[in-house]
């Protein structure tokens, strides 16, 4: 028998609560999470950038630390969050309450900006379920709730012949295609 020892760390994020269903998260769709002398983590924000990608920002005083090995900047102003990375993308986090803020809007280095709107599709009291993503050239899709499942609308095209998916209790548990 072989041990291998792993030395450095890692970020394990149990998305057992995401929005869109345990487990599930939509690719460039960043949420993040402030904890205030949280006992078991301390303060700090831990940024969920929808690709799998978790960091956590320890906070010392008025700034977040960026984590070892990345090049992206955190900053806390008026209430909202500003995520700068390494090719000058930044991403804003507004908040829902209860310590979690949604992307609103990701702006590239030369200025193309995307925008993202949500509603309270599953009735808990915050809006973050995705309603409207909308491109830098004004191009829309759509996502609306109703009886469980999610229609998802290219720019006012009619639903796509796209994934459906089934809700129960705000939890996705069904994934089919038309």
């Amino acid at each position: 028998m072989s041990v291998t020892q792993l030395v450095g760390y890692a970020n394990v994020v149990n998305e057992s609560d995401s929005p869109y269903g345990a487990g599930w998260t939509f690719a460039g769709v960043g949420r993040l999470r402030l904890y205030n002398n949280d006992p078991q983590v301390g303060s700090g924000a831990l940024v969920l950038l929808g690709d799998g990608r978790a960091h956590w920002f320890a906070k010392q005083g008025n700034s977040y630390l960026r984590p070892a090995g990345t090049f992206m900047k955190l900053v806390e102003q008026s209430g909202s969050f500003t995520l700068t990375d390494a090719w000058g993308t930044q991403r804003t986090f507004e908040s829902i309450g209860g310590g979690w803020y949604v992307m609103t809007s990701r702006q590239e280095r030369w200025g193309d900006e995307t925008l993202y709107q949500y509603t309270d599709a599953d009735n808990d009291g915050q809006q973050d379920d995705l309603a409207l993503i909308t491109d830098p050239w004004g191009r829309q899709v759509a996502f609306t709730y109703a009886s469980g499942n999610m229609t998802i609308t290219l720019d006012g095209q009619g639903p796509l012949q796209a994934p459906i998916w089934s809700y129960r209790n705000g939890r996705v548990t069904q994934y089919e295609y038309d």
